[in-house]
């Protein structure tokens, strides 16, 4: 480890004051998005019993970040998602709560295999659950307040992908193929594959009707006019009462003013095991990984304790944020920093008038020895107790008093905002 770029474990990596800065700022944003919807923060610990966050994970292959606690000899996991935590306290703390619970949380997130991009195993989320509501208007309205979310810090030109495993699960059935068969559907599913699809279907004897039924969902995906030829397709009473959920779904966001480009995708079959309805990914263009991901998974819950159906979503911070920096959306609302200099008036009128402007809300630097001036900060030059020297990067300057000042930073601040 004698290469400074080696002393981090691989996946991981450092924030640096710019990039920190921003998502502090963005996490703020979105969880203020997220409590104006009526959803409650919840903490939950950065690590559990493995065989606990194993229950809520859905996926068994599933690799989690595991170690020996010292003291007790169990096997504890660093979480590799936050929803199964926060299912666990609503089975549990919360269970006596009645009627629809809003919860919504932030934090890193650790996997052991690589996520995205970056080969990163640690991820900063931020994400929201609604518990205890069924119906198209729950599903509309964790799918709403995600794109809020986005279009709350400047996100543009994203899409958002819908789906329903149930009308796959549905398919399916009607073919009567065994688990295995199904995992290999699923892949070409997965892939997008209509020759693999069509071609392992055949191997297997499917009759040439239900291959091409499969294979015509698979390729079913657009907008919402996708739901007539959906229709024309799948012709079982039970079909046809998803389809009519998912266009009241779509009703639903139509009238909460959603501006997304809004996409239906019938051949989605990513986390079967986990989503019970509904699924849906946020995609940018010319990405191919989301950068938020959610559904219902209705199964969830009772992993912990009482069923009780669920809904939310996770928000992937990080990517959100580098999305913002290629887009040129700005995510920080801080005030100018304010260099307060000593020009005679002595250190502590210096002091006292740097903790004045801090109060005010801005930030404010009493330089030590040898700090000097730079192109981001603002100078203020203390002349007496009431007297002070406003100074632009530019060099032009003004006497002021105190309340002066107040009042020049807040015109400064308009003008160049």
């Amino acid at each position: 480890m004698s290469r400074l770029e080696h002393i981090l474990p691989s996946g991981t990596r450092d924030h640096l004051p710019q990039t920190a800065d921003a998502l502090y700022q963005l996490r703020g944003g979105v969880l203020s998005q997220m409590r104006r919807w009526g959803y409650r923060r919840i903490l939950t610990p950065t690590f559990e019993f493995s065989d606990v966050i194993r229950r809520g994970v859905g996926d068994a292959s599933v690799s989690l970040l595991q170690f020996v606690d010292p003291p007790t000899g169990q096997v504890l996991a660093l979480r590799p998602d936050i929803t199964p935590q926060v299912a666990r306290v609503v089975a549990t703390r919360l269970r006596d709560v009645e009627g629809p619970l809003r919860l919504c949380y932030y934090g890193h997130v650790f996997r052991l295999e690589s996520h995205g991009g970056f080969a990163r195993r640690e991820i900063l989320q931020a994400g929201a659950e609604l518990f205890g509501a069924t119906g198209p208007d729950a599903d509309a309205e964790v799918i709403a307040l995600g794109l809020a979310c986005l279009d709350a810090q400047g996100l543009g030109s994203y899409k958002i992908d819908i789906g329903d495993v149930e009308l796959g699960r549905l398919v399916l059935r009607q073919l009567q193929l065994s688990d295995a068969q199904q995992a290999v559907v699923q892949r070409h599913l997965a892939a997008k594959s209509r020759s693999g699809l069509e071609v392992y279907l055949r191997s297997i004897g499917t009759p040439a009707a239900d291959q091409r039924l499969l294979v015509d969902l698979c390729e079913l995906y657009g907008d919402r006019s996708t739901l007539e030829p959906a229709r024309r397709l799948l012709q079982s009473d039970e079909a046809r009462a998803r389809l009519d959920y998912l266009e009241q779904v779509l009703d639903a966001l139509d009238a909460t003013g959603a501006g997304a480009t809004i996409l239906l995708d019938f051949g989605e079959v990513r986390g079967w095991d986990y989503y019970t309805g509904l699924l849906f990914s946020v995609l940018l263009p010319g990405t191919g990984d989301p950068l938020l991901t959610g559904g219902r998974y209705d199964n969830l819950v009772e992993g912990y304790g009482p069923r009780r159906a669920a809904t939310g979503f996770a928000l992937d911070l990080e990517r959100l944020q580098e999305a913002l920096d290629r887009q040129g959306a700005a995510t920080t609302d801080e005030r100018p920093t304010l260099l307060v200099c000593d020009a005679g008036a002595g250190r502590r009128e210096q002091l006292q008038i740097a903790a004045g402007l801090r109060r005010a809300g801005y930030i404010a630097i009493a330089p030590l020895i040898g700090e000097g001036q730079s192109e981001d900060r603002w100078r203020i030059d203390v002349l007496g107790t009431d007297r002070v020297r406003f100074v632009q990067n530019g060099g032009e300057s003004a006497e002021l008093t105190v309340a002066g000042l107040e009042q020049r930073l807040l015109e400064e601040e308009c003008r160049t905002s």
